[in-house]
C-alpha cells in the first residue's frame, strides 16, 4: 500500500458484525417440500447496487452500502441453523435461475395473494431485492441469478404469522438452495394497547412498529417468524383514544416483543426497547389488548443556519447524535431548523450542506433553551487520483467517510432511511475523486474497489493526494 501526499501508515486491522444473534425455542410444524427442477432462464437485471458476497468480505465497511435493505442487519435477518453445523466458506453455488415457493395455511390449503420478499447475494450483476405474490395456487415462481451466496425469503399475509427463511452457501458446506420450497402460515394473533402521554392523556396519531424476539426454527429447522410484525409502512398508528393493535403475532407464548413508538410532539425511540423507562411492556397485558406505552414530552431545539455573510443557508442537513439515525431533519428555505423532542443531556449537532464545510457543536438539551444557531464557513478541497501498480488510473473507488473528530454525523452513506448529504461517496471514470466542501481539519477515509486490497483508517486533510491500490 503506497499513499503519497501525507503519512498514512498502515491501517489497523477492524473487525465488522454481519448477523444480529438471537435466540431460538422449540415450537414445529410440518411443511411439505418437494423438489422441482426449473431450468429455464431469466433475464439479468443489473441492480442500482450489485450485491457480491466475495467483495464485501473484501471490504467490510462497505457492507452497509451493499446490503439489500432491510435484509442481514434487521432484527428478522438471523442465520438459520445448519445441520452439521460445518461454516467454512466457499465459492457461490450454481442455482436453478428460481425457486418455486407455496405458501400454505395451518391446514394445507394454498394462501392466495401471499407477499414474498426476495433479497440475494451473488457474484453478478443482478438485483438484489424483489418482489412477488402467490397466485390462486398459493405458488410463486422467485427469480434468482446463476449463482447464489446467500439467499433470503419472507413470506407475509395480512393476520398470519409471518415468516422468513435463508440458505448461506457460501458459508456453509453442503448447503444448497432448493428447487422449490414450502412456507406453512399460521394464523397470528392479535396483540395491542394504548399510547399515552405523562399526564395519562390519549396520544393519537402515534406510530408504533413492533418486532419480536422468537425461538428455534418453527418449520423443518430451517424457518422461523420474521420478528419484523409491523415496521416502516407497516407501522400501526393510534386512533383517537390512542389505541393501537396487529393481528399477525405468532400465537405461542413466551416472546419478548420489542417497541419502536413515534410522534412528532413527544420523545421518540431510536432504537428498538422492550420497555418505555422503566416500565415493562408485558406480554400478557398486549395479548389482552391492555398494554400501555408512555411518551414523556422533550425539549426542542432549533436555530439558524447562516453562511459568513450572515445569509440563510437553505436545506442544509442536522444530524443528532454521534451518529446517523435515521432522525435527521432539514433546515427550510430560510436555513430554520427545528428538531423534534429530544431528552435532557449531552447531544452532538452537526449540519452538513454542500459548499459549506460542515460544522459540529457539543450542546446540552435543557429545558427552555435558546436558539441554537450555526454560521458555517467556506468548504475545502480534497482531491484523490487512485492509480493501480503500474500507475494506471483505477476508476469508479469506492470513498467511504469513517469518522470526523471522533464522531460519525458525518457520512457520505447512501442506505436505508438516511437523508443523502452529497457528499461524494466514488471517484470517476478517470480515478479522480473531488470533494470540494470538506472541513479543514482531518477526515478518516476508507478506500474500497473489487479485486484490489480494501484501504481503512486513512486520517485526510484538504489537499491532492495519489493513492496506489494494490491487488
Amino acid at each position: 500500500m503506497t499513499v503519497n501526499g501525507t503519512d498514512r501508515g498502515e491501517a489497523p486491522r477492524t473487525v465488522h458484525r454481519w448477523d444480529v444473534p438471537g435466540n431460538r425455542g422449540a415450537f414445529m410444524i410440518t411443511a411439505r417440500v418437494t423438489l422441482v427442477v426449473c431450468s429455464f432462464a431469466l433475464p439479468f437485471v443489473r441492480a442500482e447496487n450489485p450485491t457480491s458476497a466475495s467483495a464485501a468480505s473484501e471490504n467490510p465497511a462497505a457492507i452497509l452500502e451493499m446490503l439489500p435493505p432491510g435484509a442481514a442487519l434487521a432484527p428478522g435477518a438471523e442465520k438459520a441453523r445448519v445441520a452439521d453445523g460445518s461454516c467454512a466458506p466457499g465459492a457461490a453455488v450454481e442455482a436453478k435461475e428460481s425457486i418455486r415457493v407455496k405458501v400454505i395455511d395451518s391446514d394445507g390449503k394454498p394462501v392466495a395473494g401471499a407477499a414474498i420478499h426476495r433479497s440475494v447475494w451473488t457474484d453478478e450483476p443482478y438485483e438484489a431485492n424483489a418482489d412477488f405474490a402467490t397466485d390462486a395456487n398459493g405458488e410463486a415462481m422467485v427469480s434468482l441469478p446463476r449463482s447464489v451466496n446467500i439467499l433470503r425469503l419472507w413470506a407475509r399475509k395480512e393476520t398470519y404469522a409471518p415468516l422468513f427463511v435463508d440458505w448461506e452457501p457460501q458459508s456453509h458446506i453442503g448447503v444448497t438452495v432448493p428447487a422449490e420450497f414450502t412456507f406453512a402460515l399460521e394464523k397470528g394473533t392479535q396483540i395491542g394497547g394504548y399510547v399515552v402521554n405523562e399526564e395519562g392523556s390519549p396520544v393519537e396519531g402515534a406510530r408504533v412498529e413492533v418486532a419480536v424476539d422468537t425461538g428455534s426454527p418453527v418449520q423443518d429447522g430451517r424457518a422461523d417468524y420474521d420478528r419484523w410484525l409491523a415496521e416502516g409502512k407497516e407501522a400501526r398508528v393510534t386512533d383517537s383514544r390512542g389505541f393501537w393493535s396487529l393481528e399477525n403475532s405468532p400465537p405461542e407464548v413466551g416472546f419478548q416483543f420489542r417497541f419502536k413508538v413515534s410522534h412528532p410532539d413527544y420523545i421518540s425511540d431510536k432504537n428498538w426497547v422492550s420497555a418505555k423507562g422503566n416500565q415493562e411492556i408485558s406480554e400478557s397485558e398486549l395479548r389482552q389488548l391492555t398494554s400501555t406505552i408512555v411518551m414523556p414530552a422533550g425539549t426542542v431545539i432549533s436555530g439558524d443556519i447562516t453562511d459568513p455573510e450572515g445569509a440563510p443557508v437553505p436545506k442544509a442537513l442536522v444530524v443528532l447524535g454521534n451518529e446517523p439515525d435515521g432522525q435527521e431533519v432539514r433546515a427550510d428555505a430560510q436555513g430554520h431548523y427545528r428538531c423534534p423532542p429530544l431528552p435532557q443531556g449531552a447531544l452532538t449537532v452537526t449540519v452538513i450542506a454542500p459548499d459549506w464545510s460542515p460544522e459540529i457543536k457539543q450542546i446540552t438539551v435543557a429545558p427552555a433553551m435558546l436558539p441554537q444557531d450555526f454560521n458555517l464557513k467556506r468548504g475545502n478541497s480534497i482531491r484523490i487520483q487512485f492509480v493501480d501498480a503500474a500507475g494506471q488510473p483505477v476508476p469508479n473507488v469506492k470513498v467511504a467517510i469513517q469518522m470526523w473528530r471522533y464522531k460519525k454525523s458525518l457520512y457520505n452513506t447512501r442506505r436505508g432511511n438516511l437523508i443523502d448529504t452529497h457528499i461524494p461517496s466514488q471517484a470517476d471514470k478517470n480515478g479522480v475523486y473531488v470533494w470540494n466542501w470538506a472541513p479543514e481539519d482531518a477526515v478518516t477515509l476508507s478506500f474500497w474497489k473489487q479485486g484490489f486490497h480494501p484501504l481503512e483508517d486513512q486520517p485526510t486533510t484538504p489537499g491532492e493526494y495519489r493513492v496506489e491500490l494494490s491487488k
